[in-house]
């Protein structure tokens, strides 16, 4: 679960930021030979927004099942100091 919470951020990053931007590099989008993406690949239908997510949670789910606590240890965990 923790692995799909993490994986939300850089799904909504990627979809805003480096998406459009990367519209910006294409060759074939600056010639007009393919449409301008936009904000989450909107332009693309349905399966540029879904592909980003879907393919963000899919990671998050893969890394939060190899890394079982990946922030600090387990709360039921005894801590002495001394």
């Amino acid at each position: 679960m923790q692995g799909l919470v993490f994986s939300l951020g850089p799904a909504i990053l990627a979809g805003l930021i480096m998406v459009p931007q990367m519209g910006f590099m294409n060759e074939l989008i600056l010639h007009g030979q393919l449409p301008y993406p936009g904000v989450f690949g909107y332009r693309f239908g349905w399966g540029g927004p879904m592909g980003i997510v879907v393919g963000h949670l899919v990671y998050g789910i893969t890394m939060g099942s190899l890394y079982r606590r990946p922030v600090g240890f387990s709360v039921r965990r005894l801590v002495s100091y001394g």
